[in-house]
């Protein structure tokens, strides 16, 4: 019985290079690759690229200027349509003793834990 490593068929090498396969590669190459004119780069006078470069600038000066109108804005209509001031510390906020009651409610506090805890 003959062992797998004793198999000249196994020993022989499968892959072989036909000759002259890589000095004549690149002529086979170059023949394959379709031949195009080389068209020369188009060139953009100045006075058109500052044009287009400016435009750029006031477009993205514009929608900066429309962000910060409309978030002043929403803000202004915000603080218009609570009926507290937001800043405590220089204001007294408007509140009933209704309002104040639910929110004791809603933090689940008791009179007790206000009294006993101020």
């Amino acid at each position: 019985m003959n062992s797998i490593l004793e198999n000249k068929h196994l020993k022989a090498d499968p892959f072989v290079v036909p000759d002259d396969y890589f000095e004549q590669f690149s002529s086979r190459m170059m023949n394959l690759i379709p031949e195009t004119e080389v068209q020369p780069a188009r060139i953009i006078p100045l006075g058109q690229r500052i044009r287009a470069e400016v435009g750029r600038v006031i477009g993205f000066a514009a929608m900066i200027t429309l962000v910060v109108l409309f978030s002043r804005s929403f803000k202004a209509e915000a603080a218009a349509s609570t009926p507290y001031v937001q800043n405590v510390s220089s204001a007294v906020a408007v509140n009933s003793d209704v309002e104040t009651d639910n929110a004791y409610d809603y933090m689940l506090l008791d009179n007790v834990d206000i009294i006993e805890n101020p």
